[in-house]
């Protein structure tokens, strides 16, 4: 195996750099920590195939033994379970979003990649106007409460586009949807800090981690069989418009959860 040519060079050994590669990769997309795979290549000497079979191994009976911390917590607490639940709902409809955005506004709508990359780039703007907004709500009338107000604004912000692919409805539709956006990139880590038992902060970031996993895997996954599934029914966007539905449903479902998390919190 060959690495990237302009990858930084952890290992002259071309299948250890390799290696070493694919794991970084993965912290990407949430499925690594960048950290632990640093960490685990700092420990292998070059050219040790001993060393880097039983590193590797002591990292996953680390992540092991971690995880097994984590669902001695998760499985007495309401409240992390539905955090679990509603913070893999959120990241599901961001994933899908990103995976099929770009498409959806090209082949679906017919526009240039040139005025693609300028749209999103302003729905861009707004995500992050609203991340910054909502912290400062957050703050003032808690995250939960702010989550309870965006999440059936952005989940029928979805239904729009779903049902229909008039420009100017989905124009009107982008500014709730992008404001929706921005509080989820913005606040789920915020709910989930009150939940952390003192000790237990380390576990737990990884348990955010491992929630957004489910998240960002299913997403493009549900998504594009979505868009496989409905080609014949939105003809006029090639079945891209069915993304959409996707992340309605997930937005909106994510609303039970977050309604036992109020209860917890009340409670």
């Amino acid at each position: 195996m060959r690495s990237h040519p302009h990858a930084r060079a952890f290992f002259k050994d071309e299948d250890f750099q390799f290696g070493t590669e694919i794991a970084l990769g993965s912290a990407y997309r949430g499925y690594a920590d960048a950290g632990e795979v640093l960490a685990t290549a700092g420990r292998i000497e070059e050219g040790d195939a001993e060393a880097w079979v039983a590193e590797w191994t002591a990292t996953a009976d680390g992540l092991r033994d971690a995880a097994r911390d984590v669902w001695r917590l998760v499985r007495h607490s309401d409240s992390l379970q539905a955090f679990l639940l509603a913070n893999a709902l959120w990241e599901l409809t961001l994933a899908a979003l990103k995976t099929f955005v770009v498409l959806y506004v090209t082949e679906g709508l017919g526009y240039s990649r040139v005025t693609a990359s300028l749209i999103i780039g302003g729905v861009a703007v707004v995500v992050l106007a609203a991340a910054l907004a909502s912290g400062k709500l957050a703050d003032r009338y808690g995250a939960l409460r702010v989550l309870r107000v965006a999440l059936p604004i952005y989940g029928l912000g979805f239904l729009v586009p779903f049902v229909s692919s008039s420009p100017i409805a989905v124009a009107a539709a982008v500014p709730f949807m992008a404001l929706g956006g921005g509080v989820l990139m913005a606040l789920p880590y915020a709910v989930l800090m009150p939940l952390m038992p003192e000790d237990e902060h380390g576990a737990l970031t990884g348990y955010y981690s491992f929630s957004r996993g489910l998240g960002t895997w299913l997403g493009p996954l549900l998504g594009g069989v979505a868009i496989t599934a409905l080609a014949g029914v939105f003809t006029a966007t090639k079945g891209f418009q069915a993304v959409w539905g996707v992340c309605a449903v997930a937005a909106l479902l994510s609303l039970l959860p977050l309604r036992r998390l109020v209860r917890s919190e009340r409670g």
